[in-house]
């Protein structure tokens, strides 16, 4: 088999770094299948097919992943990249705005996961490529719930990578910093009722965040930035374990600190008179 002649399924690929990933794989070979939640979502997308797909619902995936083996013969890589944010303080987050970013980051690879190795394993070959974010690196302030959700991304792809290498399937974690993409359209919309909320306790703090926030992100990478990392990962037999990616220079100045040293930085920003 040729080297980029590969079946990709990749999730959330109505936009941004999905649909990069989506349109550079497809060029280079590979056999791509690409979903989304909407189908109209993938229009202009030239893929070899388009499916649609709600990751949270375990029967659809794994439909899915049966169509692909059964029409395509095999499935070599899994892209897992649907995601979103909500940001507010942990106090004013609800239990159903976490738990939606739970379903959807963390168990929607889960179910990913659990739909496609059985598969793998019988090839005794494959990839699973998570697309995780800076936010896994470093819990900001006010993206508690986002943050965690790509935390523990962390540790799944980690324990996930160490079970899977007996049988021939890699496991890489892509962390990407701020893109170019609709995800922030969907996270400042998502947020609105918090963050703009000026009767919150946190209404000044939440200004003062945003300022840092709008500043860092004056650095965006584009999705195609992400997309050849994707690609590269995927084309490379020795496949990397974790990537950081698209990551501006202030970010990078805030993940060089400590723990503690970040915990003074933002204090003082936010005490400021």
């Amino acid at each position: 088999m040729n080297k980029t002649d590969k079946v990709v399924l990749v999730t959330g690929c109505s936009s941004g770094i999905g649909k990069a990933i989506a349109e550079l794989l497809a060029t280079a070979g590979c056999t791509v299948v690409a979903t989304a939640r909407k189908l109209e979502d993938l229009a202009g997308l030239t893929v070899a097919k388009k499916m649609i797909l709600d990751v949270c619902e375990k029967k659809a995936f794994e439909q899915i992943v049966d169509v692909i083996v059964r029409e395509l013969g095999r499935i070599d890589v899994v892209i897992n990249n649907a995601g979103f944010a909500i940001e507010g303080a942990i106090e004013e987050l609800s239990h159903a705005q976490l738990q939606s970013m739970l379903d959807v980051n963390l168990f929607g690879v889960l179910t990913s996961v659990q739909s496609v190795v059985p598969h793998m394993r019988k090839q005794k070959s494959g990839q699973i490529i998570n697309i995780g974010s800076i936010a896994g690196r470093w819990a900001s302030p006010f993206g508690g719930g986002y943050c965690m959700t790509k935390h523990a991304l962390v540790a799944l792809s980690d324990s996930l990578r160490q079970e899977l290498h007996p049988f021939g399937i890699s496991v890489v974690l892509i962390e990407p910093g701020p893109v170019k993409s609709r995800f922030d359209e969907k996270r400042v919309k998502a947020s609105a009722g918090l963050i703009e909320n000026p009767d919150s306790p946190y209404a000044l703090y939440y200004q003062r965040y945003n300022e840092i926030m709008v500043e860092s992100r004056k650095s965006q990478a584009d999705p195609e930035e992400i997309a050849q990392v994707v690609l590269k990962a995927v084309l490379n037999k020795k496949s990397i374990a974790r990537c950081l990616v698209g990551v501006p220079a202030i970010i990078r100045v805030i993940l060089a600190l400590s723990p503690a040293k970040r915990d003074t930085a933002f204090a003082r920003i936010f005490v400021k008179s």
